[in-house]
């Protein structure tokens, strides 16, 4: 996640997280505004994604942690993780043309939680779904038709989504000096 490709004017916290909470404040339980407010400022201290002095890219390391998974675990169990969805749905508005690539990790992590508010398993499993979420996990991917394949120094790997499910053919790529070596690897290969 490159922070120079990003033009980002507008704060996370202070001018998405604030507005979005200020507009529902009626919504929302005291103690529970009190405590997304208090994980929040925790969050813009440690990922450090201000526009004053900080990142916003790093908006994106948040996204994929665990403080993240713990917010949302707590919005869900107060019934609030709609306040999630929409602040997220409001920052990916505001950064998509000036932090294209951020915006497409609010996005991914925006389609996660609204397909599991909506009783989902947290993530749809499509090809391009898929397909974006390698690539914002890092991966070297092309997507052919409905096959993603993956193409690592060492390692290739062919997957398709059939039937809701992800049928995978992984290929480990190496060099061995006899035969006996190659065998080794083979049945390490089997044990998983």
């Amino acid at each position: 996640m490159a922070g120079k490709e990003c033009n980002v004017q507008v704060d996370f916290t202070r001018h998405i997280v604030n507005k979005i909470l200020s507009e529902n404040i009626e919504k929302i339980p005291a103690s529970a505004l009190s405590e997304l407010r208090k994980r929040l400022g925790r969050a813009e201290d440690k990922y450090r994604y201000s526009i004053y002095g900080g990142d916003p890219s790093r908006l994106h390391d948040f996204l994929k942690s665990q403080d993240w998974r713990d917010l949302e675990d707590y919005a869900e169990k107060m019934n609030i993780e709609w306040v999630l969805i929409a602040i997220l749905k409001r920052a990916y508005e505001k950064y998509k043309d000036a932090c294209p690539s951020l915006a497409e990790a609010i996005r991914i992590e925006l389609d996660r939680l609204e397909n599991k508010a909506k009783g989902g398993k947290g993530e749809e499993i499509t090809a391009e779904a898929v397909y974006r979420k390698l690539k914002f996990e890092g991966y070297k991917v092309d997507m052919n038709n409905d096959t993603i394949i993956i193409n690592e120094p060492f390692l290739t790997a062919e997957l398709r989504v059939v039937g809701g499910r992800i049928e995978y053919t992984i290929c480990r790529k190496g060099k061995a000096g006899t035969l006996d070596a190659v065998l080794a690897k083979i049945e390490k290969i089997k044990e998983l």
